[in-house]
């Protein structure tokens, strides 16, 4: 007797993100919020990287190398900043196209990966989608902290982040032709949007 099994692909829906490349779409599941797994969002312990030691600030360095290089988002801890309150609300989509719940984890504080940084490294870091929902009825307070470069400065691919052979994926540009690049994309995306509805 043969059996035959049959698995269902689960629903998705596709979700459209501006870029200074121009629009980028990921494909989203529609399957419910999940935590995610410690694998997913990893904690750092950057205290080393206050270290006398070479050996220890490489440590952290690797460490935090290999997050941006899988996940792109990761939380950090002993960096002697206050720590975050316990509302939550960040939600991160993970390479799957699930969304995950990024909780708050006492002491850290999150990192995450952002565009200047994949360009840079010629898509070797991830810039990860995430978002903030609030559902808890208590009030969310969040302070992002941007850090790029001077609008006077150059954003190119790092050359050690090429491979032998391998050619960069981005052209260089100014980083305040970069923004602009950006902040065109976002208003023809939310142009467009109006234009569906």
């Amino acid at each position: 007797m043969t059996e035959t099994l049959t698995t269902n692909k689960p629903a998705t829906t596709l979700l459209r993100l501006a870029s200074g490349n121009g629009p980028v779409t990921r494909t989203v599941l529609t399957t419910p919020l999940r935590d995610a797994l410690p694998s997913e969002i990893p904690i750092i312990d950057i205290a080393g990287a206050f270290s006398d030691a070479l050996a220890d600030r490489k440590a952290v360095a690797q460490q935090i190398r290999a997050a941006a290089t899988t996940s792109g988002f990761f939380y950090i801890t002993n960096h002697n900043i206050p720590a975050s309150d316990d509302v939550g609300g960040l939600q991160v989509l993970n390479r799957e196209g699930q969304w995950i719940r990024a909780s708050p984890v006492p002491g850290t504080f999150v990192v995450n990966i952002a565009d200047y940084l994949q360009r840079i490294t010629n898509d070797l870091y991830v810039s990860t989608v995430h978002r903030a929902v609030n559902r808890s009825g208590r009030e969310r307070i969040s302070m992002p902290f941007f850090f790029g470069f001077g609008l006077h400065e150059s954003c190119a691919v790092i050359k050690s982040c090429l491979k032998d052979g391998e050619e960069p994926r981005y052209e260089d540009i100014g980083c305040d032709a970069w923004v602009k690049k950006r902040a065109q994309a976002m208003h023809k995306t939310d142009a467009d949007d109006e234009d569906a509805n």
